[in-house]
């Protein structure tokens, strides 16, 4: 396979992301959140709280009266198991296109041999075990190259890499005893998986196995006090290993991915039970889902058409939250998102779900500080490549003066066998006056999440 073609391949996964992490965890939604390990079921603040909780809409639960939030945005890239380097590796060794030449540089040393055989130049086996000589040289050096070439194919094969795109905005209001909610937001998720199939060894094997015949037939043809001539004429008409054969690769790279869109209206209450003000809020929204699925070979020169990939689906879903002040200072949460479980279809006939999540949260607010904690109980599958998740997300909010919010954070992810790394994070928000600006970020060696968001807030 020639550089070009290794670039398309990396060319198309490259371009491929945005529309494709296929996992749905239970994320941040805006750089706050972001900033303190992902906690927020208690303690997230403004109007796009109602992604993490419904009921922080509640008159008692936040700390303006009406607030809008626009734009927020961000991106997550996550590579847990190292197949952008293993990829860089592979690429930058130019492998492919060594094989390619050494099977040619093999091939045309034999093309010499052949012509002495024809003119009958080898009456001494001193001649003829120098040219085998210089052929077992090249076939040593295949035989590198073919080592290398399968380890470095192994070393990309089955690491997903996944990536989300997130972008949104969200307007709240106090009513009288209510407190309303709406919310608009699209996410871009998706994953990639780069699938070995076996029979490109058996491709590459074969083509050394060939070359290893010409030169056993060779050696046994000198193996005599003189050259065996009939042997010779044997050998002169062997099978050739051929130079294109990476061109009849057939691993592939695998798609999948959603782009999903969500407009949601919140209500949300303050109910007074057992001397404790409860808040319930619920919202329903519409789902509109675009499905992507795709496979492409190493070989595959046509460029993608997502149209043709793509699947659509539409549906009514509802979150569900509570929260309650167990103390002036200490708040307790509890969210379900997406309480009707999906499947959505795609075009190769298979299901990325949405299954129902269920997180809960503490909070601890001081004037001058916060700290959140936050924990699901449900383990997450993924929608597509990725591993499971079930985070433990904790962090803190300091404010040393009224306008300015320091944040930090760190998440842990619970779930058995997975392979997520913990995940550091900081942040830091402005607001001066109704005007608030937040930026947040968080990573490890593997993983990356930057977001950021505006808007205003008024009232108390």
């Amino acid at each position: 396979m020639s550089r070009s073609r290794t670039a398309l391949v990396a060319g198309i996964a490259v371009f491929s992301l945005p529309a494709i992490l296929i996992a749905d965890p239970f994320l941040p939604a805006e750089p706050r959140a972001l900033g303190m390990g992902g906690a927020a079921v208690a303690t997230a603040d403004g109007p796009n709280s109602v992604m993490y909780n419904a009921a922080l809409a509640a008159p008692s639960m936040r700390r303006y009266r009406t607030g809008l939030t626009f734009p927020s945005f961000g991106v997550s890239l996550a590579d847990q198991e190292e197949f952008i380097d293993a990829f860089d590796e592979f690429d930058d060794s130019n492998v492919i296109d060594r094989a390619e030449i050494d099977i040619r540089a093999f091939n045309d040393t034999f093309s010499l041999i052949q012509q002495r055989i024809d003119n009958e130049e080898y009456d001494s086996n001193e001649a003829l075990e120098q040219d085998i000589s210089l052929l077992s040289a090249d076939l040593n050096t295949l035989d590198g190259t073919r080592e290398e070439l399968k380890q470095r194919i192994e070393a990309m094969s089955d690491k997903p890499i996944t990536f989300e795109a997130r972008a949104s905005g969200a307007f709240g209001t106090r009513l009288g005893a209510w407190g309303t909610g709406l919310h608009y937001q699209v996410r871009g998720l998706g994953g990639g998986l780069f699938l070995l199939d076996e029979q490109d060894f058996g491709l590459i094997d074969g083509s050394f196995g060939l070359a290893a015949n010409v030169v056993s037939c060779l050696e046994e043809a000198a193996s005599g006090d003189e050259p065996d001539q009939d042997r010779l004429e044997e050998c002169r008409d062997a099978d050739l290993p051929d130079e294109d054969t990476t061109d009849d690769f057939v691993s592939e790279f695998q798609f999948q991915g959603a782009v999903m869109q969500e407009l949601g209206f919140t209500l949300a209450r303050d109910f007074h039970v057992g001397g404790r003000t409860l808040a319930v809020g619920v919202t329903p929204k519409l789902v509109d889902v675009d499905t992507f699925d795709y496979i492409v070979t190493v070989q595959d020169e046509d460029d993608v058409d997502f149209d043709d990939r793509r699947d659509s689906h539409s549906n009514m879903n509802v979150d569900i939250g509570v929260a309650m002040a167990i103390r002036d200072d200490m708040r307790v949460g509890a969210s379900l998102r997406n309480l009707f479980p999906q499947s959505y279809g795609t075009v190769e006939g298979r299901d990325i779900d949405l299954d129902p999540q269920l997180r809960v949260g503490f909070s601890w607010d001081r004037r001058m500080f916060t700290l959140a904690a936050d924990l699901d109980i449900t383990e997450n599958k993924p929608l597509g490549f990725g591993p499971d998740t079930r985070f433990l997300s904790f962090g803190g909010e300091l404010r040393p003066l009224s306008w300015i919010q320091l944040r930090a954070g760190y998440r842990i992810n619970l779930a058995s066998d997975s392979l997520i790394e913990d995940v550091a994070s900081v942040g830091v928000g402005l607001s001066p006056g109704p005007i608030h600006v937040d930026i947040g970020a968080a990573g490890n060696s593997n993983e990356v999440s930057g977001y950021f968001q505006f808007g205003f807030r008024f009232g108390s």
